[in-house]
């Protein structure tokens, strides 16, 4: 312990000295192996007491314990000047902590919390040094993992949310990529689908809009007083990454996104491409009446406050009841946040019997009244009201998450899906005809218990066979009532 403390020339004297042989370097190599495993535990098993106490998660407390025992290590190890050995040494010392603590009772948990502990710290704006240094003590561990498969099926999950719901890096998103993909047991099928991903809502998303303004933009300008456009795409390459609130789309939208999805489809057929309307952005004119200090104003927005500038385009007073009635959004917080961008520029104002009310709006009560304001923001005639973070709380999967283990990047390619491809859409026309209108969820369960185990099919081989009977007019969707599937006789 004391020359590992000292961590300089007395390590090096002794790591010169016993390095002249193979008895010498093999007794080195037993020695440090030995020492980085007893330090390893001690030092994690008094980290996860404390997590315990304070009931804390403890899987993510031994991965930050193993990333502060391996820190420390290499550290000392520079006194071995780069030998080949001592390293695996110290790797394999770290690899029998993770094999030996009674805390980890479950390998799949801790290769899942891995990957959450990569999306928080990807998510946390940390420098690009701090996150390349993040990046590779997080592949240090994944090589670690006595089990690696939960890391590479819930990595592409917490990707998905974060292309979808949270401000990216895409310089980063590439380099974690590229960097995890160096690990030796890191697959390809991974690398590909979170390429994929990624440029989905980058090359993909800019590219494919560019084509369908270029066919149809200069129809749309001279028809249509506003601007909102999709650009955010997904496809059913993508996991499940689906938010735990469901807004309407505006019916100004649905024409639009209805072209959308049908020029998508044609351009990109195997991609079974989708657009996510509630994480787009766009440009909405909002008419204010006569007296107004502007006749009109241009406004950023987000889906929630598109519903809220429509309803105001109709009205100009509303009870807080009646205006949260006719949006149809059963999410307060949804609403309340949309309220107070809006009113916070002046534009909306929110009073009771008592006169204006203190912003920002932190409930929605009865006796409350929102009109249009007296005193917009006038400084600008386009103001950008949509919140730099997204709206509302999101959860990862909707399904198990042992279903996307061994899926491929593009089912409609893969020649085993191929051929099962009818008996899985004769499995889904059985279970509509039996049960009329179903949810992606509850379509996915009455699939499981009509298929015999043997040929269970994948959530891939669901969605694709579900969306060819879309496309064939077998079964219509309906997004107004949070996403539901009908099969026509």
């Amino acid at each position: 312990p004391g020359i590992l403390n000292d961590r300089g020339y007395f390590l090096n004297k002794m790591y010169q000295l016993l390095s002249k042989n193979s008895t010498g370097l093999l007794v080195l190599k037993e020695i440090f192996e030995k020492c980085v495993f007893e330090k390893g535990v001690e030092d994690i098993s008094r980290i996860c007491e404390a997590s315990i106490r304070a009931n804390e998660n403890v899987y993510k407390a031994v991965l930050e314990g193993i990333i502060s025992v391996h820190t420390y290590f290499l550290r000392v190890s520079e006194s071995f000047e780069g030998n080949e050995v001592l390293e695996k040494a110290m790797l394999s010392g770290l690899e029998k902590i993770l094999t030996t603590l009674a805390y980890v009772k479950s390998y799949h948990i801790l290769g899942e919390e891995l990957a959450r502990f990569a999306h928080t710290k990807l998510k946390s704006n940390e420098s690009k040094e701090q996150c390349e240094g993040i990046l590779r003590e997080i592949v240090t561990v994944f090589q670690l993992l006595p089990s690696k498969s939960s890391f590479l099926e819930s990595y592409p999950k917490f990707l998905s949310v974060r292309l979808l719901f949270e401000p990216y890096s895409e310089e980063q998103e590439r380099f974690a990529i590229r960097t995890i993909s160096q690990a030796t047991e890191c697959t390809s099928d991974f690398v590909y689908r979170c390429e994929v991903m990624l440029m989905d809502v980058t090359e993909n998303s800019v590219s494919l809009r560019d084509m369908f303004d270029a066919k149809y933009g200069s129809s749309h300008n001279k028809s249509s007083e506003w601007l909102f456009q999709p650009s955010v795409l997904t496809s059913y390459s993508w996991p499940d990454a689906s938010c735990d609130v469901n807004l309407p789309t505006p019916s100004i939208l649905l024409p639009k996104m209805r072209e959308f999805q049908l020029f998508y489809s044609q351009v990109r057929p195997k991609r079974h491409i989708s657009f996510v309307s509630r994480c787009s952005r766009g440009v909405v004119r909002m008419n204010l009446p006569r007296d107004s200090r502007v006749p009109s104003i241009d406004l950023c927005v987000g889906q929630s406050q598109l519903l809220l500038a429509e309803c105001f385009n109709n009205r100009t007073d509303w009870s807080i009841g009646n205006l949260l009635q006719t949006m149809e959004v059963t999410n307060n917080e949804i609403f309340l946040r949309s309220l107070n961008a809006f009113a916070g520029c002046g534009i909306l104002e929110v009073y009771d019997e008592g006169g204006p009310v203190d912003l920002p709006l932190r409930s929605v009560m009865a006796g409350k009244y929102v009109r249009l304001g007296s005193n917009p923001d006038t400084r600008k005639r386009k103001l950008n009201l949509f919140p730099c973070d997204w709206e509302g709380g999101f959860q990862i999967a909707t399904v198990s998450s042992n279903d996307f283990v061994s899926d491929p990047v593009d089912a409609s390619h893969h020649m085993v899906d191929q051929l099962k491809a009818p008996a899985v859409q004769a499995t889904l026309v059985r279970v509509f005809k039996a049960s009329g209108t179903l949810s992606f969820y509850e379509l996915m369960e009455k699939v499981k218990d009509e298929s015999p185990q043997k040929f269970m099919p994948s959530v891939q081989q669901v969605k694709v066979a579900l969306e060819f009977l879309i496309s064939r007019g077998f079964v219509i969707r309906d997004n107004s009532n949070g996403g539901t599937f009908s099969y026509i006789c």
